[in-house]
């Protein structure tokens, strides 16, 4: 039978929690919804998260190798701290695919290593308490590695926010305020973790019984300050915020000159024809946003306003022309249609097949029927 109760204290800290999941989901559903209050809500929800496993986990005995789903989720809140401020400072981010590599550490050391291991301790509880001290050792370990990996996020939000560029520049107080509130805050939480592991080293024995005497306090002070700044952002910094990211979308034609939308011209179509960069297969317009040093929506209103088009007719144009290139030159006949597609970038039949219809209004082998005596036909795909 599983004890179940809760004293007063646990009981207020539970409502808490409550409220905290309550202010989660006004954040992430505040219209009009933004990637950034997504990222801001999965925060308070994941602490909110992280406060209910703290008080289960002191009213319940033996809960974690009783209840085997992770309610901690601690390597997730670097990589959120991080796109949060992006998408603050640049409106126009967006995370690519592989950008999913960042939450790894979360699957394997929040979710992985939290399953296996109280799933062997729930079936070796003698183990358990004889390599206690292994455990514990572990653990520590675990806790300073979250610390380190915290903090390099928390750097690398500190390092977009000081090279950020602002537009329009009258938001830049804004940004740069709540940028050093948000970042304020969860400086203190690698720090609060050192100051924590150092206690319980030094203090083993008693640790051991009385883990409450820190965990308590230490979630007191994480349930006011997250709150406290869920709901500054919420009420103060979502609606200026909100306003910001209108102003920035604006049209290149109000932000550049025509001057200066010409040179944006000649320096996307340098990187087109003489970098080559559409045959990259997997080029999307983060990626040649960044190869630019341009932010991703100067990239889509260049092309839409200056070439009448988008990025992936701009860029498959470039590839039909350059698989017309390669297929009259001798030393490539012996590829294959889809050879030289590949070469001139394109990842897959359909998309190739689909660019070049459009593009040229007939298929690759009409083409070449057309430009080739029937003799000299391509090999079969």
């Amino acid at each position: 039978m599983v004890d179940t109760s809760l004293d007063s204290f646990h009981f207020y800290f539970l409502v808490a929690v409550l409220q905290g999941f309550v202010l989660a989901g006004l954040i992430v559903f505040r219209k009009p919804i933004g990637r950034a209050n997504v990222y801001v809500g999965v925060l308070v929800f994941l602490i909110s998260l992280s406060l209910l496993h703290g008080v289960l986990e002191q009213s319940i005995h033996a809960f974690n190798a009783r209840f085997l789903f992770p309610l901690e989720y601690g390597f997730l809140l670097g990589p959120l701290i991080y796109f949060h401020i992006r998408q603050v400072v640049d409106p126009d981010f967006s995370i690519s695919v592989k950008a999913w590599h960042h939450f790894i550490p979360s699957l394997i050391l929040d979710i992985l290593l939290y399953v296996i291991f109280f799933s062997y301790v729930s079936r070796n509880s003698d183990w358990a308490e004889a390599n206690l001290s292994a455990i514990q050792l572990i653990f520590f370990a675990v806790a300073i590695l979250f610390a380190v990996h915290i903090s390099l996020y928390i750097f690398g939000a500190y390092r977009c926010v000081q090279k950020a560029s602002i537009k329009p520049k009258e938001y830049m107080p804004t940004v740069k305020r709540w940028s050093a509130i948000f970042i304020g805050f969860w400086i203190a939480t690698p720090v609060l973790m050192i100051i924590t592991i150092l206690w319980a080293v030094l203090n083993i024995r008693i640790f051991d019984d009385n883990a409450f005497m820190v965990y308590n306090p230490v979630g007191i002070l994480k349930a006011i300050c997250i709150y406290s700044i869920g709901y500054i952002y919420l009420l103060k910094y979502v609606p200026l915020l909100n306003k910001y990211v209108k102003d920035h979308e604006r049209t290149l034609t109000v932000r550049h000159s025509p001057e200066e939308i010409f040179q944006k011209q000649q320096q996307l179509k340098r990187a087109l024809e003489q970098g080559e960069v559409y045959k990259d297969e997997k080029l999307t317009v983060n990626k040649l946003a960044r190869h630019l040093g341009w932010p991703e929506s100067e990239v889509s209103q260049i092309i839409g306003e200056v070439f009448d088009s988008n990025f992936n007719d701009l860029v498959n144009s470039y590839r039909v022309q350059a698989f017309k290139d390669l297929v009259v030159k001798p030393e490539n006949q012996r590829y294959s249609i889809m050879g030289l597609a590949e070469k001139a970038g394109f990842n897959s039949k359909t998309s190739f097949y689909r660019a070049f219809k459009k593009e040229c209004g007939q298929t690759p082998s009409e083409y070449l029927a057309l430009i080739n005596p029937p003799k000299e036909s391509q090999k079969a795909i």
